[in-house]
């Protein structure tokens, strides 16, 4: 793990169980930027200094195709420890309540091939765009490792977060579980 990231512009959002036992985490921070994919490319997306982790720059592949830029909410840390129960769909609710609070232009994640080949970065976390970028031999991991560009924009986590809260108040469901799966095929069969 990283040990240098700035915390002045970090959150950290966790929900408890009655028991007191965490359910799920959630952390994120904010950095402004003139072109994401220069921060992404240089390691700054996952370092404040990268070059004292010996980081080389990463030809993402992405050019052209990303154009990100201004309040950007870097999340990560996201960790059900009650898995289940569908925690995560909310508690990323709150992180991009949190993000639209804070003016941020777009939130912004990686995550691995087999997240966005189950669909779960835009049906439990509300990502609305995904790219995969070129493998690349990142300095925390083993060997070349290809990562998914994930992302929403200010708008639509507005509208993410509409969609969410109008559906809550009325969810057909008694648990978090049937709540997201109920929200979700509505989605579904509205594309």
């Amino acid at each position: 793990m990283p040990e240098n990231l700035d915390q002045s512009a970090s959150r950290y959002v966790s929900i408890r169980k009655d028991t007191g036992e965490l359910a799920c985490t959630i952390a994120f921070r904010f950095f402004e930027t003139d072109d994401f994919l220069d921060d992404f490319e240089e390691g700054r997306f996952f370092y404040d200094r990268p070059e004292e982790h010996d980081w080389r720059h990463h030809q993402s592949g992405l050019r052209g195709k990303v154009d990100l830029s201004g309040n950007i909410c870097s999340r990560g840390g996201l960790h059900s420890y009650d898995r289940g129960n569908s925690i995560s769909w909310y508690i990323t609710t709150v992180a991009y309540t949190y993000a639209i609070e804070a003016g941020a232009s777009a939130t912004v994640g990686n995550t691995l091939p087999k997240i966005t080949a189950a669909q779960l970065a835009p049906r439990l976390y509300g990502y609305r765009h995904t790219l995969m970028a070129e493998p690349h031999a990142f300095p925390f991991a083993e060997g070349e490792v290809p990562l998914a560009l994930v992302w929403i924009t200010g708008d639509e986590m507005r509208e993410e977060v509409r969609m969410r809260t109008q559906f809550l108040e009325s969810a057909p469901g008694h648990n978090m579980r049937t709540t997201v799966d109920s929200f979700n095929g509505i989605l579904m069969a509205a594309e």
